[in-house]
């Protein structure tokens, strides 16, 4: 299990209940470009845009209630401050008294699966759009 999480391309972590990094693998350190020994003891919180931070306190909430988080698709910050697009499963770790005590989470950087414009998803591009209107005509292409 050990070698598969250690070669691993996705960053497998694990965090208190409190968000403070526990382990951190040569994904993570690939993906964020932190070493485990940079990241370790800090807060998971580093690694999230500040305008997307209440999220932490959301996936906590559910972690403690018991809930696993799938695919849930966000931004993450690397070390030198790139944001990229993620997508996260996040479960709860249960001591051997069945307490929950933790979190493990797996993060897979999604950047070629999104649009090169900006990030947006393309389901969102339609849902927004699905009723826009031009308020001006575009003119049609020449021919060759």
């Amino acid at each position: 299990m050990a070698a598969i999480v250690t070669s691993s391309n996705d960053a497998i972590v694990s965090k208190t209940l409190e968000g403070t990094i526990t382990t951190w693998n040569a994904g993570a350190e690939r993906m964020f470009g932190y070493t485990a020994e940079e990241i370790i003891g800090h807060s998971i919180r580093c690694l999230i845009p500040p305008e997307l931070r209440d999220e932490e306190d959301r996936i906590l909430g559910r972690i403690k209630a018991g809930e696993r988080v799938e695919r849930y698709e966000t931004v993450r910050l690397t070390k030198d401050g790139h944001r990229f697009p993620v997508s996260l499963t996040i479960s709860p770790i249960k001591d051997a008294a069945g307490k929950i005590i933790g979190a493990s989470k797996i993060a897979r950087d999604i950047t070629e699966r999104r649009p090169r414009d900006g990030g947006v998803p393309a389901k969102s591009v339609i849902a927004c759009c699905s009723t826009w209107v031009p308020s001006r005509s575009i003119p049609a292409m020449p021919r060759a």
